[in-house]
C-alpha cells in the first residue's frame, strides 16, 4: 500500500496485537477496520515505546506538528477520510 497524501509505500509495524501501516514521509498512521480496538487495549506506554523507540528512522514528533487540512483517500478502498 503507499499513502495516499505522499504516494510513497507505507511501512508495516506490528504492535503486540495488530499491524499500524505508517508513512515514514508524513507519518501519517493507517489502521484497517476494528485495529483502533485492538490498540486501544494496549497502555499508553507501551504504545508510546513501539512508535519512538522500535520505529527510530521515522520522526513521529514532527508528525504531530503537521495536519491535513484535506480529505484524503484511504490506501486500502480509497474511500475518503
Amino acid at each position: 500500500m503507499h499513502c495516499p497524501q505522499c504516494l510513497i509505500d507505507l511501512k508495516s509495524l506490528t504492535t503486540e496485537n495488530t499491524t499500524m501501516d505508517i508513512c515514514p514521509q508524513c507519518h501519517g498512521i493507517f489502521l484497517d477496520q476494528g485495529e483502533i480496538l485492538k490498540l486501544a487495549a494496549i497502555p499508553l506506554p507501551k504504545i508510546q515505546e513501539i512508535l519512538f523507540t522500535q520505529n527510530k528512522t521515522t520522526n513521529f514528533k514532527q508528525s504531530q506538528e503537521k495536519l491535513y487540512e484535506n480529505e484524503i483517500p484511504c490506501p486500502k478502498c480509497q474511500q475518503l477520510i
